[in-house]
């Protein structure tokens, strides 16, 4: 199931992309996140109607995904690339751009 992320969901996140940041190189940041700092960015989110997802299986996080600025914002164009970020499947991470 996929649903919109809740501060409750904030340390399952974390859970998910930390070690994409702590152990790859797929992720744009080199700082882990935080149960805070993710609930905070679910507020900056929903204030910019930049929804946050989540994937669920029963009670458990399974993924993620949201939007995110990429580049300079302009009159003209503004670009924005689509995160998203699975736990791993035999071993590998997932992650989907556009």
């Amino acid at each position: 199931m996929i649903r919109p992320a809740t501060p409750v969901d904030a340390a399952a996140i974390c859970g998910i992309w930390n070690p994409v940041i702590r152990d790859t190189t797929a992720t744009f940041t080199a700082i882990e996140k935080t149960p805070a700092g993710i609930t905070a960015l679910l507020a900056d989110k929903a204030a910019i109607a930049h929804p946050f997802w989540v994937s669920t299986a029963g009670d458990e996080i399974t993924g993620f995904a949201t939007l995110a600025r990429f580049g300079a914002a302009t009159a003209i164009a503004i670009r924005s690339n689509i995160r998203s970020i699975w736990p791993p499947l035999h071993g590998v991470w997932g992650r989907a751009g556009r």
